[in-house]
């Protein structure tokens, strides 16, 4: 199994960003996790298919009102063993 780890640059914190990413995530019944980075960035973890984080990422890309997203990166790595059970906001 594998997982995407997606970091989104831009402004991206202090813009509810992370709660826009979690209602999105219930939404559509993913699991992982939401994060702010200590260098302004954010931190998705995303353990779907990849037709499910390409279906994320247009809602990355648009964030909420007051973001603006320049940059996306995802990465996939080897799940040896993901905790979730739902989608957090750590």
């Amino acid at each position: 199994m594998k997982y995407a780890r997606i970091i989104v640059s831009g402004r991206v914190q202090g813009v509810g960003y992370r709660y826009y990413v979690y209602q999105y995530a219930i939404a559509h019944n993913l699991k992982g996790s939401v994060r702010n980075l200590g260098d302004g960035r954010v931190e998705v973890i995303c353990a779907a298919d990849e037709k499910e984080v390409e279906q994320l990422i247009p809602a990355l890309e648009k964030g909420p009102a007051f973001s603006r997203v320049e940059k996306i990166i995802v990465r996939w790595e080897d799940a040896v063993h993901l905790p979730f059970k739902r989608f957090i906001i750590e």
